[in-house]
């Protein structure tokens, strides 16, 4: 009688172990061959895009780690090219309809806001009078000459005829100054860290007497400035971006003025060769593929939204930040 008990016992506790194993797989998924399949989507995106690292950072210290790790990065020329001499990148690839990047003027609606935030519409309208007029737009047109050989900037075709070859004197006389003379300038960094906006600001200060505060940022954290009442003016460069702003009714006009290119930058031997890539959208499929190294700006500027459009346009699905 023990003798048979105990084989029950044995027997039960077979069965409970089983049991036990076919729980511990039900949600496991397996293979055809039967065999535990241990593929993780989440990993293998990691792994995956390895090579995509986003900086969270402005233009010149994005620059500055591709340049430190031999990567490729996508960025505006003006500011690649204000940064060439420090830098250990070559301009792999500027050509293409994806690569234009057009700058906007926008004034802050002060109806947005309580008049305790005090918008300075006035300052705002003449700023924007002033970088419209043929002193300015003639200033934009030759500004880079000198140091590089060549306009880092293009002055839109809306406005090409009133450019000329007479640039104003930087020297003026003095001009009684405006009721409220601080003009709060809310600015993407190219504009800025290129010299264009401190240069033209010197001519606009002494035409006017005004002053210029420029707070500069990626065109997305120069929006959200403006949107909190911190800003009369905008100048930025992601068009998205920019009609939102308006139709929250926070911006009264989007102006484009002005223009330069996008350009793809890397190592000289160029690891994933896109040097004779016809467009953007091409040689980011080829770094992709051959799992390059690619240094984004991952802060939500102008030049990220732009190679972001760039990613969904071949269809791939780079991480992007929280």
């Amino acid at each position: 009688m023990f003798k048979k008990m105990l084989a029950l016992l044995t027997v039960m506790c077979l069965v409970l172990s089983f049991a036990a194993c076919v729980n511990d797989n039900a949600d496991t998924p397996t293979t055809e061959a039967g065999t535990q399949d241990v593929t993780d989507s989440a990993v293998l995106g990691e792994d995956d895009f390895a090579w995509y690292v986003s900086a969270g950072a402005g233009m010149g210290a994005t620059l500055n780690m591709a340049s430190e790790k031999q990567a490729y990065a996508l960025t505006d020329k003006a500011t690649f090219l204000a940064n060439e001499a420090n830098l250990d990148l070559e301009i792999l690839l500027e050509k293409g309809d994806d690569m234009k990047n057009t700058y906007s003027l926008i004034a802050v609606n002060a109806d947005a806001f309580d008049e305790s935030v005090g918008i300075n519409t006035q300052g705002a309208n003449d700023l924007i009078d002033w970088m419209l007029s043929s002193d300015a737009l003639s200033l934009i047109a030759v500004y880079g000459t000198d140091n590089y050989g060549q306009n880092l900037f293009t002055v839109d075709e809306a406005y090409a005829d009133l450019v000329t070859d007479i640039l104003p004197e930087k020297e003026q006389d003095a001009v009684e100054e405006p009721e409220n003379n601080v003009i709060r300038l809310s600015t993407t960094t190219s504009v800025n860290d290129s010299g264009l906006l401190p240069y033209l600001m010197e001519y606009f200060e002494a035409a006017t007497g005004y002053t210029v505060e420029i707070a500069s940022a990626g065109t997305g954290a120069a929006i959200s400035a403006a949107e909190k009442g911190e800003a009369d003016l905008l100048l930025v460069h992601a068009k998205a971006s920019e009609e939102e702003f308006i139709n929250k009714g926070f911006g009264v006009k989007r102006i484009p003025f002005m223009y330069n290119f996008f350009v793809v930058v890397g190592p000289e031997n160029d690891p994933a060769q896109i040097a004779d890539c016809e467009n953007a959208g091409q040689a980011f499929r080829k770094i992709a593929e051959a799992k390059s190294e690619f240094i984004s700006r991952g802060d939500n500027s102008g030049t990220h939204k732009a190679e972001l459009k760039i990613w969904k346009a071949i269809e791939i699905a780079v991480p992007t930040a929280e």
